[in-house]
């Protein structure tokens, strides 16, 4: 009986585990509908974290491209503040709608913090659900934790089209919420309109959604000067450059606190003039970059991405300046001039054995002839023919 009751404390011990631990997931609102070819339907896409405070949210939605045509994403009223991949209607042939963003500080704790909202037009009649994928909610505990939870889905119902006799008029074409057809080289707008908040959260500022950089260089080469530009419906605008890598989510919410923190490489200020605002950076050194745009209302862009590329001479000097790389050519100055003095060394000593090898025999016949002088001995012819060359040495 013990053992059974140790079993069930220590099952409901890991259930409640997994429930603390991984309490986040998405869902798709409404959880259920029903439809017709030809009509509108909307779907709000929510992050429910009740028990943890979460800071970064990602993943995929899908949908079935056969039933259902993307017609326009709204980020308006989300609790994501930062889009490292901001929602956008997605090609023809496509079926998901990825994202990716940071919620700021203190996070969001909720069931019903709204990450986007899209509108779909229905194409055919049938069955068909909206699910999620590759989801990634992270907690806001300096760690990154990821609580994420299984998602839910969304079935949707299509009957066929109402036919109904309506005279010939021409009908004013419904304007999606956003359209986010971008420049393919900049980073689709961060939609980060106002300063001012509700209590959910939500901007009510709508100058965001016109606040862009569009004019930026994919790669420039160290030590060249660069502009980039946007638009922009409101005042001064400062542009930030901030050095990065290849980030992944976690690397991407330090890389936004820095940005929130004055943690930018250089800032440039700009003037707004007929809505377009221009800057020129320069001196920045190799690396990749992260650039947004803040106007003095407090709007900010999304971050797009510049490759400031090293020249070769600057490569050269960087390798000449590195520590090892002047303590290898320490070590080798001073090995070469241990060499050289060797080598002298070695040389003198030769040259001196040398010049005593060669003065020796002469040295015997000097102490010869002084001997036999001493004693009156009559010198030889040899001792002779070497007493006249010394005497004609001396007269030379």
């Amino acid at each position: 009986m013990r053992s059974i009751v140790k079993a069930v404390i220590f099952i409901a011990l890991i259930i409640g585990f997994t429930r603390t631990t991984q309490a986040a997931f998405f869902v798709a609102s409404p959880s259920s509908s029903t439809t017709s070819v030809g009509e509108t339907i909307t779907a709000t896409v929510y992050v429910n974290s009740s028990n943890q405070a979460i800071n970064v949210v990602s993943g995929s939605l899908i949908f079935d491209h056969t039933y259902l045509r993307v017609k326009g994403v709204s980020i308006g009223g989300s609790v994501v503040k930062f889009w490292i991949q901001e929602p956008s209607v997605p090609k023809s042939s496509a079926n998901t709608i990825e994202f990716e963003g940071v919620v700021l500080n203190p996070g969001y704790t909720g069931s019903s913090g709204r990450v986007m909202t899209v509108t779909f037009s229905v194409l055919t009649e049938g069955s068909t659900s909206l699910s999620f994928s590759s989801e990634a909610i992270l907690a806001n505990d300096g760690l990154g934790t990821d609580v994420t939870a299984a998602s839910s889905s969304t079935n949707i119902l299509i009957s066929k089209a109402v036919v109904e006799e309506k005279p010939t008029e021409s009908k004013p074409e419904t304007k999606p919420e956003t359209n986010l057809e971008t420049n393919p080289e900049v980073s689709p707008e961060i939609g980060l309109p106002g300063t001012s908040e509700t209590s959910n959260g939500e901007n009510t500022s709508s100058a965001g959604s016109m606040f862009k950089i569009t004019e930026v260089p994919i790669s420039v080469k160290q030590g060249e000067s660069f502009s980039l530009g946007g638009v922009s419906p409101d005042g001064g605008v400062s542009v930030f450059a901030v050095k990065t890598g290849t980030v992944g989510v976690l690397d991407r919410t330090v890389l936004y606190e820095n940005l929130t923190e004055g943690g930018y490489l250089q800032r440039e200020q700009a003037d707004v003039v007929n809505n377009h605002f221009a800057v020129e950076f320069s001196n920045l050194p190799a690396g990749r970059y992260a650039f947004y745009a803040k106007d003095e209302f407090g709007n900010v862009t999304s971050i797009t991405f510049v490759e400031v590329v090293a020249s070769f001479g600057q490569l050269a000097r960087d390798f000449v300046l590195t520590w090892w790389w002047i303590a290898l050519v320490l070590i080798l100055v001073t090995a070469l001039a241990y060499l050289f003095w060797r080598l002298a060394q070695v040389r003198a000593l030769r040259h001196q054995k040398l010049l005593n090898e060669s003065l020796s025999p002469k040295y015997d016949i000097y102490d010869r002839i002084i001997q036999k002088l001493d004693l009156g001995i009559t010198l030889t012819a040899e001792e002779h023919s070497f007493l006249e060359r010394i005497r004609g040495h001396y007269r030379q």
